[in-house]
């Protein structure tokens, strides 16, 4: 569960241009708001935002 408002999810999400996929998209824009490490295997993830890992 997450606090934060989805509306500023929504606005972060459109400002991220290096992915088309929009749940994409959102999932990362959420981590980012909250600072928060996203564990995805996705390249394009994996190279664009700096708190995405998979090991």
């Amino acid at each position: 569960m997450c606090d934060q408002n989805f509306n500023l999810i929504i606005n972060k999400s459109l400002t991220i241009n290096w992915i088309r996929d929009p749940f994409d998209r959102i999932i990362t824009a959420n981590a980012h708001l909250n600072n928060d490490i996203l564990l995805t295997k996705d390249h394009v993830i994996l190279n664009n935002y700096i708190y995405a890992k998979w090991d």
